[in-house]
């Protein structure tokens, strides 16, 4: 019965941790919007850090209560989940368009960070130093993003992306910003109970609780994105979310990683070494040459991370 009541908690905290996720995003947006922030910082700086928080509040509770192995599975299973499932799918319904700029903002910087990650992995833990290091290079990517922001133009653009993706009734700044301070805590709340529901699964069914990191917490801590993303594809205007979706794999590794790092180290299993890391780099590998050569995700490179992301989950279940 246990196990039982253990899954349950484990889905229940799993769609609310989403669901507050999401409200903290929708009330960021329109608290930005309300302070008048630009449609740059919103989409290309707001949403990869806002739909992010599910994974960093499980990883937090799951780190620094001895579980290293819970938090890295959910920071590689999500980052596969977003190409492997989301950005994949999408492109099977539509070819994907990669504008010059998320190329060389936003691919080739996710590349060279998981080749970063793998190297730091090799000696099978990441340190507090290299958690600075990954804390640094975060600040560099976001000076860069805001240093090469987008012309007018490209402005308008996303401008007309978010407010077709963002319906909201704007309140006084006020309101938004207490509406985000309680969706944060409701968050951090059910963050709680799906990390402690989590480990408790796992010792029930006497299995890794990186496996249930590995798939039921990455696909439901992707909630929010594949939110974004479905309104993005009704909208035809997906080029704004794969941006999001790269950057918010860039963000789990620089910036969650880099906290829990430099705040704890982390200990990785040798499944988490040989295994989940370069996978990430291969799906890493693939998604540039495709951009690279294509300019686009078309069906064949979708296939191909659906594939990728087959064998990965494949691969791990072999190995619990």
């Amino acid at each position: 019965m246990s196990v039982w009541i253990n899954l349950l908690l484990l889905l229940a905290g799993a769609a609310l941790l989403a669901k507050a996720s999401d409200f903290v995003v929708k009330q960021a947006v329109a608290f930005a919007q309300r302070m008048r922030i630009s449609p740059f910082v919103i989409g290309a700086g707001l949403l990869a850090v806002g739909t992010n928080f599910p994974e960093l509040a499980v990883a937090a509770f799951s780190h620094f209560a001895g579980d290293s192995s819970l938090a890295m599975s959910v920071v590689i299973g999500s980052n596969m989940a977003n190409l492997g499932v989301l950005l994949a799918v999408a492109a099977l319904f539509i070819p994907v368009h990669i504008n010059r700029e998320v190329l060389n903002r936003d691919v080739r910087a996710y590349f060279w960070v998981s080749v970063a990650l793998l190297l730091m992995a090799l000696d099978s833990r990441i340190d507090r130093l290299e958690g600075l290091v990954f804390l640094f290079a975060l600040l560099f990517y976001f000076w860069h993003l805001f240093r090469h922001k987008p012309q007018k133009l490209e402005a308008a653009e996303e401008k007309i992306e978010l407010e077709s993706l963002f319906k909201l009734d704007l309140h006084s700044g006020l309101f938004h910003l207490l509406s985000i301070l309680a969706g944060i805590a409701a968050l951090l709340f059910f963050a709680h109970i799906t990390s402690t529901s989590a480990h408790a699964l796992a010792t029930e069914l006497g299995i890794a609780s990186g496996l249930i990191g590995l798939t039921v917490l990455s696909l439901a801590t992707n909630l929010p994105e594949a939110a974004l993303m479905f309104s993005a594809l009704k909208s035809r205007q997906a080029t704004l979310m794969v941006g999001n979706l790269v950057g918010g794999n860039i963000l789990r590794i620089l910036f969650i990683l880099g906290v829990l790092a430099a705040g704890r180290t982390i200990s990785l299993t040798p499944a988490e070494v040989w295994v989940y890391v370069p996978f990430q780099l291969v799906m890493a590998i693939v998604l540039t040459l495709a951009v690279y050569l294509q300019h686009e995700i078309r069906k064949p490179t979708a296939i191909a991370l659906l594939v990728i992301y087959g064998f990965f989950l494949g691969r791990a279940l072999t190995l619990t």
